[in-house]
C-alpha cells in the first residue's frame, strides 16, 4: 500500500483517471447559484462595469493627460537639464540596485545550496539510525530466542543434572 503523501512512487496497477473536470465535492445546485446571482445583483457587482460607467473617468483621466502635455511644453531650458541630471542619478542607482539584486539572487542560491546539503545529511542521519534500530531489534531478538531455547534445553534436562 502505497503512503498518501509519497509523490515519486509509481502505483503498481495504475488507476485510469475519469474525463472532465475532476470533482472538488463543493460543487452548488441550480438554486444555490441563481441565489447568489440574485443576491450579487441586488449588491450591484454583476459582471463587468459598463461603457457608461467608465465614460467619465475616462474624460477625467484625458483631462490630466492634456494638462500634464501642457506643463511638459511649458518646461524652461535650465530646467531639462536638471532633469537630464535627475535621471542620470536615477538610472546610476538602478544599476546599482540591480547589482544588488544580483549580488543577493547568489546569496540565495549559496543558502538553497547549503540548506539541500544540510536536508540530504538529516536524511542519511535517520537512515542510519534506522538502520541502526533494525540491526537491534534482530540482535534483541536473537537475544530472546536464545533465552527460550535455553529454557526449554533447562526443562529437558533431569532435575538431578540441573544442579551440577
Amino acid at each position: 500500500m502505497k503512503d498518501q503523501a509519497d509523490s515519486q512512487t509509481v502505483e503498481l496497477f495504475p488507476v485510469q483517471r475519469r474525463r472532465g473536470r475532476p470533482v472538488t465535492g463543493q460543487a452548488k445546485s441550480a438554486a444555490e447559484r441563481m441565489k447568489a446571482y440574485r443576491q450579487r445583483k441586488k449588491a450591484g457587482q454583476v459582471g463587468l462595469p459598463s461603457v457608461s460607467d467608465l465614460v467619465p473617468e475616462l474624460r477625467s483621466q484625458g483631462k490630466n493627460v492634456t494638462r500634464a502635455s501642457v506643463t511638459i511644453n511649458a518646461v524652461d531650458p535650465n530646467s531639462l537639464d536638471q532633469l537630464e541630471i535627475l535621471l542620470r542619478t536615477v538610472m546610476d542607482e538602478n544599476k546599482t540596485l540591480g547589482n544588488m539584486v544580483a549580488q543577493l539572487r547568489e546569496q540565495l542560491a549559496q543558502v538553497q545550496h547549503e540548506r539541500n546539503e544540510a536536508l540530504s545529511l538529516e536524511s542519511m542521519r535517520v537512515n542510519y539510525i534506522e538502520e541502526l534500530e533494525k540491526e537491534l531489534n534482530e540482535v534483541k531478538s536473537q537475544v530472546l530466542k536464545a533465552r527460550i531455547e535455553k529454557r526449554n534445553v533447562m526443562k529437558k534436562r533431569k532435575p538431578d543434572d540441573r544442579q551440577r
